[in-house]
């Protein structure tokens, strides 16, 4: 009997732990919304950069799958409507897209004091709907020499087939590390700072404040490395690390001591 019940209160116990961690792996949706929302809302920073840095505004061969660019000088503040058409076109950066962004410019893009705003109408990006808009403001160079851009986003990201939504609000500053000093895209790099705020699919309210720069390539649709806190309402802090520099979409979650490791996207 004696040994029977040590077996049951065993049971017991690996039950309850197995709960837990399934419950802290529920509750890291948060992390796994504020990942995709960091690529899915960065994805328009990239667009806006390709259009804003080619001739004439336009650098279109850079992202492709472009259907049409509308641009009016004479309009103040200047516009330029990128169309990517209704259908899904594969981009040259392994991304799908459709939609139309609208983009708002009150003087070229490198100069000191230009204010952009980003509009998306209809956009998607591998089926997730990206709607509100961001402003970017160029506040010149750092004390390092490079150019950095203070960003305000009020975004909502929803997913394919609408199965959840989120909001998301961030003031972020965005330096452009490397690659300011050529034409091509493909070498550019930035390391983003600031904090963000929203509600994930379950309406969660959470705060995220970035710790460590992240640091983000245009040749890559994730955030390559970097670390943020993240604090749910009701829930513990989560500090989340989003590796050392290799593409991908994974990223670990560290809570209450535990490491978990996620995928962005789900």
């Amino acid at each position: 009997m004696k040994l029977k019940r040590i077996l049951i209160f065993t049971a017991i116990i690996l039950m309850a732990s197995a709960c837990r961690k399934e419950k802290e792996i529920m509750d890291n949706t948060t992390a796994r919304d504020n990942s995709t929302a960091e690529s899915m809302f960065n994805d328009l920073l990239k667009v806006a950069h390709d259009i804003s840095e080619g001739t004439e505004g336009i650098r279109e061969y850079e992202t492709g799958c472009i259907d049409n660019v509308t641009v009016d000088l004479d309009a103040s503040p200047m516009t330029v409507l990128v169309d990517f058409g209704n259908d899904e076109c594969l981009g040259a950066d392994g991304r799908y897209r459709n939609g139309q962004i609208l983009l708002t410019y009150t003087g070229r893009y490198r100069d000191a004091g230009t204010i952009i705003t980003v509009t998306p109408i209809n956009y998607k990006v591998n089926g997730y709907l990206i709607e509100g808009s961001k402003t970017i403001t160029n506040m010149g160079l750092n004390e390092d020499g490079q150019p950095y851009f203070n960003i305000v986003s009020d975004v909502e990201l929803t997913a394919p087939g609408n199965a959840w939504s989120i909001d998301w609000t961030s003031n972020r500053t965005r330096t452009w590390v490397t690659g300011f000093g050529t034409m091509s895209v493909w070498d550019d790099e930035y390391d983003i700072t600031g904090s963000s705020s929203g509600t994930n699919r379950f309406g969660n309210p959470f705060t995220a404040t970035i710790l460590v720069p992240l640091h983000v390539t245009i040749g890559c649709p994730w955030v390559v490395s970097g670390e943020c806190k993240l604090e749910p309402e009701g829930a513990p802090v989560r500090n989340i690390d989003f590796g050392s520099g290799e593409c991908n979409a994974g990223f670990t979650v560290t809570v209450n001591g535990e490491d978990y490791t996620f995928f962005g996207g789900n």
